[in-house]
């Protein structure tokens, strides 16, 4: 039996609320993503799209069954589409495809209606829940069924719960390959630094370790870290509706006064990159050069009616004093707000640093930070395998993670011309068009691409050359993980 160190906590089991360690494990999507970061067919048997990209027919992957024996169906899929398409789920689903005209199942086929070409609709497929159609209904399904039902048609399904903890067994009848592990132990450590010193005990075979614990594991016998590339960055989101940073020109100043190269050393130990662009670096999406200035960062702040006084600066007759939250459990998070707290004090703007835990972060997550106490926050976003997509989630006005109000028509054109564009060639231009308006508005503002470290005992390998979308994606490729051949070389090896 494999044991897993889960980071975040293992009562969210609803696919459709939430991607997370344990639905991705028990779950599966219409297409999914392999370890080499690879849109593939999932639970779609065949999908064929007419000339003019508006119809999309698609078929249930023969052989595939849900948890419970049942097997996976039409019906399923075009209930799941349904669900990720209706409007009325915006901002709370993590797979959301826009722009469908209809759903219809006609016998064992699913016909996907668009308004208007998608040449990316894998990419969205691969964040949508696929459900089973025979246990719940539409209705159940939004009233938030899943969360208790826990079968799905993933590798694993559920086999005991207790609080902090999931016991889970290989899906016999899983159409993918056949897991390694036959039991995998599931448990919530949300510290950093607990996960380590688990890891180092004994009492977890796998878990994802930050720059901050490696030490810890050095020296230790039959534990390796494996170093794997992300598509995920990390963002300081500022809070629109506070008074301090409402004006762009203040966000501008703010975000120019940040250091990436510094973040790096500071925060990730250098196991990672700067990013400039809501792009990771290096991707095809991404502009070669960093955004270019927008004047200097002290003529923004004089422009908000900002003054510098004995080397501090003061608005409406008291000095500034900005307030950022920051997840208490996650210390690379922590260390860059720290480290930009530490700037920010260097170019005389005061700077509070206020804990907070798990719940009130998903609070945030879910409704927003409308009605939040604090200016900003240090986040982190999944890119996922489309660049257009998290756009969209993130800067378009109806953005599933917009939920400030922010809307800038321009940005918004631009990301529709690239959704109809018919090749990635041809979107580049306008991709770029959508970044700088971003940049501009300085909402978002992009810091550093993390590598991601997890360390294993007893020679639970990684498949050699993985990368990941996010930590809580890993789990998805759970059934590569096992005992490894003892003259296999592990990926991306670091033992610093």
């Amino acid at each position: 039996m494999m044991r897993f160190a889960a980071t975040l906590p293992l009562d969210r089991a609803d696919p459709t609320l939430s991607w997370n360690e344990l639905t991705s494990a028990i779950h599966a999507r219409p297409y999914g993503v392999d370890h080499r970061g690879r849109v593939q067919p999932d639970l779609v048997g065949t999908h064929h799209v007419s000339p003019d990209g508006l119809t999309h027919t698609m078929t249930a992957r023969p052989g595939a069954t849900w948890h419970d024996g049942a097997p996976v169906v039409a019906a399923d899929l075009a209930a799941s589409l349904t669900l990720a398409a209706e409007p009325s789920t915006r901002g709370t689903l993590p797979g959301r495809v826009d722009g469908v005209a209809g759903v219809e199942l006609r016998g064992s086929e699913v016909r996907l209606q668009l308004g208007s070409p998608q040449p990316r609709l894998t990419h969205l497929l691969a964040r949508v829940a696929v459900v089973p159609r025979h246990l719940v209904d539409d209705k159940e399904v939004r009233d938030g069924a899943m969360q208790d039902l826990l079968v799905g048609a993933g590798p694993y399904r559920v086999e005991e719960s207790s609080q902090g903890r999931r016991l889970l067994r290989r899906h016999e009848g899983h159409h993918g390959p056949r897991a390694r592990c036959t039991r995998v132990e599931m448990v919530h450590v949300a510290d950093d630094g607990e996960r380590a010193r688990a890891v180092l005990a004994g009492a977890v075979d796998l878990a994802q370790v930050k720059p901050q614990h490696v030490h810890l594991l050095a020296g230790a016998r039959d534990v390796d870290v494996a170093r794997i590339p992300t598509r995920v960055w990390r963002a300081l989101a500022f809070t629109l509706a506070r008074p301090l940073v409402r004006e762009a020109g203040v966000r501008r100043a703010l975000a120019a006064m940040i250091d990436r190269d510094t973040l790096v050393a500071e925060a990730l130990h250098g196991i990672g990159r700067p990013q400039p662009w809501p792009t990771t670096p290096g991707h095809w999406s991404t502009p070669p050069a960093p955004p270019p200035g927008v004047g200097p960062p002290t003529a923004d702040l004089e422009r908000a009616g900002w003054v510098r006084v004995a080397g501090r600066w003061h608005t409406g007759g008291a000095e500034v004093r900005l307030r950022l939250a920051c997840l208490e459990t996650e210390a690379v998070r922590i260390a860059l707000t720290e480290s930009i707290r530490r700037q920010w004090e260097r170019h005389g703007i005061g700077v509070d640093v206020v804990a907070i835990g798990w719940q009130e972060y998903h609070r945030m997550d879910r409704h927003g930070v409308e009605e939040w106490p604090f200016d900003g926050i240090v986040v982190g976003w999944s890119a996922g395998t489309d660049p257009l997509a998290g756009l969209i989630s993130r800067f378009a006005t109806d953005g599933s993670y917009n939920r400030q109000g922010f809307s800038d028509p321009e940005l918004d054109a631009a990301l529709a011309t690239a959704s109809a564009a018919e090749d990635d060639a041809a979107a580049l231009p306008h991709l770029h068009l959508a970044m700088q308006r971003a940049h501009e508005a300085a909402v978002m503002v992009p810091l550093v691409n993390p590598d991601y470290l997890f360390a294993s005992r007893r020679g639970y390998a990684l498949p050699p050359g993985t990368e990941v979308d996010s930590f809580y994606e890993l789990t998805q490729h759970l059934p590569d993980v096992g005992p490894a051949d003892p003259g296999a070389t592990r990926p991306g090896r670091d033992t610093t």
